[in-house]
């Protein structure tokens, strides 16, 4: 087929073209019949068919070939855009294509089209995956910057679902999904769809799993409440025990579906879910799983704030409805606050006993006093119409435990003259209990939100300065080996600390992201206990000189070894000792001590490890509270060092306790054991290096 190009400008372009790189690949397009006129011998590369294929009378259409473009940039008579080409072979290809128009009909309208292509699918794909850390990230942020603005018992299904809109379109999933389970203490659990995301020409699927019992598919669920990402392709299927969910994936076309764990508490919450396409999923690795792992934990904990800020609404309003129809406990007083009638509804208390007693004896301590000063005040005001005063008390309530009641006091006036006043009371004990609850939710909320974004700025950073250092240790070793080979051996051994600078800062980068991923295999071997604690203080050194602090330590020379993976203990005791020193500068004004104290009980077989301070010690009523996360004693404390330290400590089967208080000697110990059977050759880690 003869194809000629009359105008010496695009003639001149074309050769530049084809000269700049040889993989280029030519075409001309009849506008009228979309059918190509004109293609290179670049067409067998891109689009698996020779010239002729293309230029056929019966041949495909360009349109069925250009499928989809990104942008478009007018330049002169140039247009410059990015196409995606199907393969033949059913593969994708992304073409860079520079258009320019060769003929136009009497009304202006092109009839015919040269374009010149090359084949950027490689760099593309590079491109996507390196930019979608970023796009998460962005995404997530602008997810958390929106749940901020909304109110706290608003139903936020809306803006889950936005986030969920926005991701989807980002990962090339044609579905995302989040699944709830229900009825935990029951059994069957009951799995159900709370939000959706489907793109365009698909149809919901909430209605399938509604109210879904997990028996059904008992190998997914219990790889999901394992803790456990469960991916679905071509390779991996679901066992037959799980026909049901893998009939509803079939149906809504999972060739390939990721499941990622979502819990609240110490409980499984349900999953996050995501379907692709064979291609797209290809993007969904380690670093992408672990970003929306933090995605979905962004979701639960937001909608587990807002479901127990609406718990608290409704309880208070149940309790306002009740107080208003009735009472549970009325009392009439006189000017000097003696019952002179009393009435009650509830059957388990005796309230004949009152009658002629002082109120002080319904109710004691700060709150006789708060309930007293609001009896003075509204005696003192003297408002007759004026609306009554409420306060919050313990008094005696069913089978003579104190209870929170919610009081009502007003004025009982006759003819003109104040007599007494009423106090009608209602036993709001559980919404009480209820409201701390919320308070102590909200308050590990914001805790475990500052920590989800520490994480995700932590993954960032780590992944930004991998790469720099990697550069360092190149050139480095290369400048090392140079040096040496010209004879400069002292250059050479500094260049050679350098190298291994570099190797102990990408060592710690990589540390940060295990972290961050919180699943790594961690190696066991033998160790003595005195390396143990010589190694931990070789790591507290600077915070023990610089705080002046004076640390004695008791190692028996024949201390059996343990099996453990020592950087876990270093840390453990690490933890301890940075505890007790900051415990210590808050209260201490004298030198801070540290003891450490090592034993092996023999009948138990296990080695005990006792770490002391003269700090103030720990308060009672947190002695058991202070290994819970995000609890803490410490006013810049996170909360989060006990906790993780007492799970790596029971992973080798020993214990982590606080001793009870020596009267003898000031401050806190605590004590950690590790049994000589203890072995831990490749643990799956929750727990990361605290």
């Amino acid at each position: 087929m003869k194809f000629a190009i009359s105008d010496p400008d695009v003639t001149s372009r074309l050769i530049d073209l084809l000269l700049a790189d040889p993989r280029t690949f030519v075409y001309c397009v009849d506008m009228r019949t979309e059918r190509f006129v004109y293609a290179s011998s670049g067409a067998q590369h891109v689009f698996g068919r020779s010239p002729e294929e293309l230029c056929a009378l019966d041949a495909p259409k360009a349109s069925e070939f250009l499928s989809e473009f990104d942008g478009e940039e007018a330049e002169d008579a140039t247009f410059g855009r990015a196409i995606r080409v199907r393969h033949k072979d059913g593969t994708v290809k992304w073409l860079q294509t520079k258009e320019v128009v060769l003929k136009t009909d009497s009304m202006g309208q092109v009839t015919q089209m040269l374009g010149v292509c090359q084949d950027v699918t490689a760099g593309r794909t590079i491109k996507r995956d390196h930019g979608l850390h970023k796009h998460l990230i962005r995404s997530l942020n602008r997810i958390v910057r929106s749940f901020s603005v909304l109110p706290a018992a608003e139903d936020i299904t809306d803006s889950v679902n936005d986030g969920l809109r926005r991701l989807g379109p980002i990962l090339g999933a044609t579905r995302c999904h989040l699944c709830r389970f229900h009825g935990q203490e029951l059994l069957p659990i009951r799995a159900t769809m709370t939000h959706e995301y489907w793109a365009p020409g698909l149809a919901p699927l909430h209605e399938a799993f509604s109210h879904l019992p997990t028996n059904l598919f008992p190998s997914f669920f219990e790889r999901i409440n394992d803790r456990s990402a469960v991916f679905l392709g071509t390779g991996e299927q679901l066992p037959d025990s799980d026909s049901l969910l893998r009939k509803l994936l079939s149906q809504a076309g999972a060739t390939n579906y990721l499941a990622l764990p979502l819990v609240d508490g110490a409980k499984c919450w349900g999953y996050f879910g995501l379907v692709a396409e064979d291609e797209d999923s290809k993007v969904w690795d380690a670093d992408v799983v672990e970003l929306l792992r933090l995605v979905g934990q962004v979701f639960v904990n937001r909608i587990s704030y807002a479901d127990s800020v609406r718990e608290r609404i409704t309880a208070e309003m149940r309790w306002r409805r009740t107080a208003d129809s009735s009472f549970d406990l009325i009392l009439i007083l006189d000017m000097n606050s003696r019952v002179i009638d009393v009435t009650s509804h509830i059957e388990e208390l005796d309230v004949t006993r009152f009658l002629g007693e002082h109120v002080s004896v319904v109710t004691k301590g700060p709150s006789f006093r708060r309930l007293k000063n609001t009896i003075s005040q509204v005696i003192a005001e003297e408002d007759f119409d004026g609306s009554p005063r409420d306060v919050e008390i313990e008094a005696i309530g069913p089978d003579g435990d104190i209870v929170w009641y919610r009081a009502r006091v007003s004025l009982r006036v006759k003819a003109g003259k104040i007599e007494g006043v009423n106090l009608f009371a209602t036993i709001i004990h559980e919404q009480k209990e209820a409201a701390q609850r919320v308070t102590e939710l909200n308050r590990e909320f914001e805790q475990a939100s500052r920590l989800s974004i520490l994480g995700q700025m932590a993954t960032e950073i780590a992944h930004e300065l991998n790469q720099p250092l990697q550069v360092i240790a190149s050139y480095s070793e290369g400048l090392c080996m140079r040096l040496k080979t010209l004879g400069h051996e002292e250059l050479a051994d500094v260049t050679g600390q350098i190298v291994q600078a570099s190797a102990d800062a990408a060592q710690t980068v990589r540390s940060v992201r295990e972290f961050v991923s919180n699943r790594r295999v961690v190696e066991v071997e033998s160790v003595e206990i005195s390396d143990i604690v010589s190694g931990t203080m070789a790591l507290a050194d600077s915070i023990i000189r610089e705080n002046g602090v004076l640390v004695e330590t008791n190692v028996p020379d024949d201390l059996p070894a343990v099996r453990v993976n020592p950087a876990q203990f270093n840390h453990v005791l690490l933890n301890l000792i940075v505890n007790g020193i900051e415990a210590a500068m808050e209260r201490v004004s004298h030198e801070i001590q540290i003891r450490i104290d090592c034993l092996y009980h023999e009948a138990e077989k296990e080695v005990a490890i006792t770490v002391s301070d003269n700090g103030p010690g720990v308060p009672p009523a947190k002695r058991e509270a202070i290994f819970r996360r995000y609890v803490t004693t410490k006013r810049t404390g996170l909360g989060v060092g006990l906790a993780s330290s007492r799970d790596v400590v029971q992973r080798y089967g020993g214990q982590l306790s606080l001793l009870e208080d020596n009267p003898d000697e000031p401050g806190a110990r605590f004590r950690f054991t590790i049994p000589l059977a203890a072995e831990c050759n490749a643990i799956d880690s929750q727990t990361p290096l605290v």
